[in-house]
């Protein structure tokens, strides 16, 4: 609605000839647009996706009308999560708000995104920017062990175009100018909160696996037992490979069913138990090192196999020290926790046949042993879920996708943390027939 101005400036600007006289070419069109608070992405379902396929389009155009055509709306489910380290920049241009980027992996892969400072203070748990850079000056930022996130996928605009978001468009993962105008599409992370523990892939989720194309670059689950010396790769995983689903089973790559099968990885997660306290010692200027020796597996051993024990060592500070600890508390003989393996101590006697009984971990999450019985069943269909992904994928990197199969097919998750709802994935079965 127009109205006639008032008051003085108004009769001043009346008053101005020069105005009167205008032309066409003298005025500029500009669209009106109403007013709106800020966006509730906890309410806006995402298309499930994995980090490694969602790297392949993130700012790309596809060709696939369902993809560029509009704004799409993402999740990733049970992603790891790199916090910024000391120093690094995490301030729009403009100073105004966070605004940095983090590494997400999971099993496909990896993808740096930028994260708003909504989603990272959620996914940090603290109250404002000023908590989330004092945490991080002083090295005690911590982002949970696995996370779900929610990522907008947008068509560019010029920068100008988006004032609310234009210290934050400044700030691409690639800074330079050239890059900026190459991107078709700005995709960053607007909602995150911590994975809900007990949640694991449908049947739905596994539809994704065609799309993929193997990743050495990768964390994968697994027992300790599981893991194993790679001549080329940091680590691999041995898994059995699985009865595939009907629904793939004219995409598998490995059609035998029974028969040993390494995944190389960066990262491995595990479910473990500790007997023993973790003993320190000093490792360089303001440096430590935690070892902790006879550590088992949480999930029991195979048939007839007894539980084997390791050694996890942890490089770390006096400021984060506890978090590495697996001392058992109070009356408790044994203590649970989750692990993340980014590394072997390689021994002469190591080969890819036996497991690796020396491991380098840079996080812990402790748990009690109601929180890791209940992790059981998830690691089991996390087993049969990575293993099935090393049975079924595209072969080639450029593949075409086609109008039937392609990112947008996949079914939207409801909210942070689960994935669509459908039927639940077998458990993995370690039955080898080699």
């Amino acid at each position: 609605m127009l109205v006639k101005g008032v008051g003085a400036k108004a009769e001043q600007l009346n008053s101005d000839a020069a105005l009167h006289g205008l032309q066409i070419e003298n005025t500029v069109a500009f669209e009106l647009q109403e007013a709106r608070g800020q966006r509730d992405w906890s309410t806006e379902p995402g298309t499930e996706t994995r980090c490694k396929l969602l790297a392949t389009f993130a700012r790309n155009a596809t060709g696939v009308p369902e993809l560029d055509e509009h704004e799409t709306i993402w999740q990733l489910n049970s992603v790891e999560i790199t916090e910024p380290s000391q120093g690094q920049k995490v301030r729009s241009n403009d100073g105004s708000r966070l605004w940095f980027p983090i590494t997400l992996r999971d099993h496909s892969g990896t993808i740096v995104l930028y994260i708003t400072e909504q989603a990272a203070l959620k996914l940090a748990n603290v109250v404002d920017a000023a908590e989330f850079e004092q945490l991080l000056s002083e090295n005690q930022l911590r982002f949970p062990f696995w996370s779900s996130v929610k990522v907008w996928r947008r068509p560019s605009k010029p920068r100008d175009a988006h004032p609310g978001l234009k210290g934050m468009c400044d700030s691409q993962p690639d800074s330079s100018q050239s890059q900026q105008e190459k991107d078709d599409f700005d995709c960053f992370i607007v909602d995150a909160s911590e994975q809900n523990m007990t949640e694991s892939p449908s049947l739905h989720s596994a539809m994704l696996l065609p799309l993929l194309t193997a990743s050495a670059d990768s964390v994968l689950p697994a027992k300790l037992e599981m893991i194993r010396k790679s001549d080329h790769y940091a680590m691999a995983v041995q898994y059995i490979t699985q009865v595939m689903p009907p629904e793939l089973s004219n995409k598998a790559s490995e059609g035998v069913v029974g028969v040993p099968m390494l995944r190389p990885c960066t990262r491995v997660v595990a479910l473990v138990l500790s007997t023993k306290r973790s003993k320190p010692s000093a490792a360089g200027e303001g440096g430590h090192k935690l070892v902790t020796d006879n550590v088992t597996d949480f999930l029991p051993a195979g048939s007839g196999d007894a539980q084997k024990h390791y050694s996890l060592t942890s490089f770390c500070s006096l400021n984060n020290m506890t978090d590495f600890k697996l001392d058992p508390t109070g009356r408790d003989k044994s203590q649970a926790a989750i692990i993340s393996v980014t590394g072997l101590i390689e021994t002469d006697t190591d080969s890819v046949e036996q497991p690796v009984k020396m491991l380098l971990v840079d996080n812990v999450q402790l748990l009690t042993p109601q929180q890791a019985e209940a992790l059981k069943p998830k690691f089991s269909k996390m087993f049969y879920f990575a293993a099935l992904a090393g049975q079924v994928g595209r072969k080639r990197e450029q593949e075409p996708w086609s109008p039937e199969q392609n990112p947008s097919k996949a079914l939207k998750c409801r909210s942070l943390g689960r994935s669509p709802t459908g039927p639940a994935l077998p458990d993995y079965s370690s039955s080898s027939t080699a």
